[in-house]
């Protein structure tokens, strides 16, 4: 900068030789300095008049008017007449100062962490070693490692707070510092932390640059996210002479919770304790409310009781003792107990327990706990002192030398105090009566109710679908009976009812099985087909899809599981042959396990192939006036599946599934096969007879023949199948051919008219 300073007297400066700003005048002691930069900061006005607004001249190299003058009179507010300058924190101002985003306590209430938007450095201290109050290097070994004295991050009135080492330790994680306090009374919420000053800040040691530190305080907010509380009570209980019983755990909510069915009662002679110190997620300042919802007493035998009153006060008592609101138990305590006499022998007793938060949260859980009846059992002595006597023997029952209660008839329960209700006549066969009864009527077959008034019958519900493998003859529909109280429409148990319910299955006939994937045909887009045809229902068609410059014919047509029609995709001037067919399925079973390995070449191999067409012809032409001959029934065996070798040694004998198409030459002898065909179909017995003997006739002595000893077959299918035409060593004496059209020469092409009526065909 060109520029020089002289200084006439104390009280006053001028700027000399720096163009328009050597007439303003300037503010004696308005002065700051940036060491670093090399940059003097001055407050001045244009003129020295009152309205005039107060500037900022930056005095830096290289500076212009646009970023080295400031108005402060933008700032709102007008006449001010003078301003301070202050460079606080000379350093390399290129670091903010970590900045503080939240403070919170951790859910359990033991902790504290405050939270800075950025890392720090943990305590290190910055070195000057020339002098110019400038940071030259850092000092690594002040820097905050492992468990420290919170004084080293907070100042002296936070420290004492919080207490010392080993009480009370704070941690630097990064951008976090963490204070540890030995109780959860330490720290309350919104309480003050007062950060030590010159300590936190950041630095970057690669490029030597600092930040400003971080100075304040801050105050405890709540954890966040707030959980709501997870309660656990169990319950325990202890005999009278102080040897510990087995532990009875009842956990009702939080991990791993066990239902209240899973606890066991409390025994006649013990007391007991319902415990929820395990209990989390409260802050550790929670605020405990026990109370009795509801109690229900019963009898050994059924009968229900009042509750004794001053019994239940005392129960009261106890939960009012652990509940917050006390004068010396200001929140309550997690305990409660029970003493052996103050729980009711045969009640069981509704509990609920709320607990609030130290963040203001509540939760609540609900359980019962139950206290048993003296046992029913003659041989039974109490373990405590407790015997009949007349207030718990009434009469006309009679108290015994020995303390067992002798009830008389009609009376009940171990006190001899329950009486009979009054059962109904014809629906009971007595009171369950005497010391160990249990006070109920006995219902006979066909009634139910305490009195065994109500009527039962047996009601069955709806008719299920009909289960069972897809194609097979037979499979069943199911219905469910219950016992039903005709009054209430209630279910009751099956011994309730008199007799056997009516029949629970049916048999029916399960739908035929749907086709899967079509197989492959010459010309065809097999993808596209896959695609379009995935699988087809029985009875349904699905159309093929030809490559180009191929023709349609025909459909995929399903029929139980099997494609009895198969399209042809043809080029243009083929010669097409449409054969009418009937179609159907059979199966032989009880043969030999080799036949699965290759079941065409074993028909063939064995006779049977031409043993089964024979018998067709036995059946279909036995004169031969039809136009049928023996190449007119095509069969195709069907793969069989075996799952593995061990499959195939458990299995003795397999069963193949057949498909045959019966070629017709004259359609006017279709009716008259399909009839023969249908016959079969319905009555399959007959014809295998007949293939029987056929095999047994052409087998040969010295071989060992195979039979089948069973037979199934469908219904024929009419449908068509498409060939070739030059494959006429089958078909000659078929339906006329059928010549498709040759496809239309691209638009354009020499001789070739673009008119849309060319393409149609």
């Amino acid at each position: 900068a060109d520029f020089n300073w002289s200084y006439q007297n104390p009280s006053q400066a001028q700027l000399k030789r720096f163009g328009q700003y050597s007439s303003w005048s300037f503010q004696m002691g308005g002065v700051a300095v940036d060491h670093y930069t090399e940059t003097t900061f001055f407050v001045a006005k244009e003129d020295p008049d009152v309205e005039e607004p107060l500037k900022v001249v930056d005095i830096r190299q290289n500076s212009t008017t646009a970023n080295w003058a400031t108005d402060f009179s933008l700032i709102g507010l007008p006449g001010m007449q003078s301003a301070a300058l202050m460079n606080t924190d000379p350093v390399v101002p290129w670091l903010p100062p970590p900045k503080i985003l939240w403070t919170r306590f951790a859910m359990d209430g033991f902790s504290v962490t405050v939270q800075f938007e950025d890392w720090t450095v943990s305590g290190v201290t910055k070195i000057d070693t020339d002098g110019d109050t400038l940071p030259d290097d850092a000092d690594w070994s002040t820097q905050h490692v492992g468990d420290r004295n919170c004084s080293d991050m907070f100042n002296g009135s936070t420290a004492d707070k919080v207490g010392y080492m080993p009480n009370t330790i704070c941690r630097w994680n990064l951008s976090q510092v963490t204070l540890y306090f030995p109780t959860v009374r330490t720290m309350y919420l919104h309480e003050e932390l007062v950060l030590r000053n010159d300590t936190i800040l950041r630095y970057l040691p690669f490029s030597g640059q600092w930040s400003y530190t971080t100075y304040g305080s801050t105050f405890i907010d709540y954890p966040y996210p707030i959980l709501d509380p997870v309660t656990i009570v169990r319950h325990y209980a202890q005999n009278a002479n102080s040897v510990l019983a087995p532990v009875i755990h009842m956990q009702m909510t939080g991990p791993g919770s066990l239902s209240a069915s899973a606890s066991a009662p409390v025994k006649l002679c013990e007391r007991a304790w319902m415990n929820s110190i395990e209990s989390y997620h409260h802050g550790g300042l929670p605020r405990w409310t026990w109370t009795l919802q509801d109690m229900y007493c019963e009898s050994i035998g059924g009968y229900v009781f009042e509750p004794n009153p001053n019994m239940r006060a005392a129960v009261l008592a106890q939960l009012i003792n652990s509940t917050r609101g006390l004068p010396w138990l200001e929140n309550g305590t997690e305990l409660v107990e029970f003493r052996r006499e103050i729980l009711e022998p045969g009640c069981t007793y509704f509990f609920e327990l709320n607990v609030t938060t130290r963040w203001n949260k509540s939760g609540s859980v609900k359980w019962m706990m139950e206290k048993l009846n003296p046992m029913g059992a003659l041989s039974w002595v109490p373990d405590c002192d407790w015997f009949c006597n007349v207030a718990t023997c009434e009469p006309p029952s009679a108290c015994g030398e020995d303390g067992i209660c002798v009830c008389a008839p009609g009376i009940f329960g171990l006190f001899c105090s329950g009486l009979c209700p009054p059962c109904h006549p014809l629906g009971s066969l007595r009171c369950d009566d005497g010391r160990t009864g249990s006070g109920t009527c006995i219902c006979r077959p066909g009634f139910y109710g305490p009195l065994c008034k109500q009527r039962t019958e047996w009601r069955a519900s709806a008719w299920s679908e009909c289960e069972g493998q897809c194609n097979s003859a037979v499979g069943y529909r199911t219905r469910l009976f219950n016992c039903t109280n005709v009054e209430t429409g209630e279910v009751v148990d099956y011994g309730y009812c008199a007799g056997e319910p009516d029949a629970s299955l049916m048999e029916c006939t399960p739908p035929p099985c749907p086709c899967g994937p079509p197989p492959a045909i010459a010309g065809g887009d097999m993808e596209a087909i896959t695609a379009e045809c995935p699988e087809t229902e029985s009875g349904d068609v699905c159309a093929p899809i030809c490559l180009d410059g191929y023709l349609m014919m025909g459909m995929y047509r399903c029929v139980a599981g099997k494609f009895t029609e198969v399209p042809l995709c043809a080029e243009a001037g083929d010669e097409i042959q449409a054969v009418t067919v009937l179609s159907f399925s059979m199966s032989l079973g009880g043969l030999p396990i080799e036949a699965a390995d290759d079941p065409m070449g074993w028909l063939e191999s064995t006779g049977m192939l031409s043993a089964i067409k024979d018998s067709y012809m036995q059946v279909l032409n036995p004169d031969g006036s039809l136009q049928l001959v023996e190449d007119d029934i095509e069969i195709t065996a069907n793969p069989v599946i075996i799952e593995n070798d061990a499959g195939r040694r458990l299995q003795s004998t397999v069963t193949l599934d057949l498909s045959v198409i019966v070629k017709l030459r004259n359609p006017l002898e279709l009716s008259s096969i399909e009839s023969m065909l249908e016959v079969l179909a319905g009555d399959p017995g007959a014809f295998l007879a007949r293939l029987q003997e056929n095999i047994r006739n052409s087998c040969d002595p010295q071989v060992e023949c195979y039979i089948p000893t069973s037979m199934g077959m469908t219904p024929p299918v009419r449908t068509q199948i498409y060939i070739m035409g030059n494959d006429t060593s089958s078909i000659a004496e078929f339906i006329p051919t059928t010549t498709l059209p040759p496809l239309p020469e691209p638009p354009g092409a020499p001789g070739v008219t673009t008119d849309s009526s060319a393409f149609v065909a």
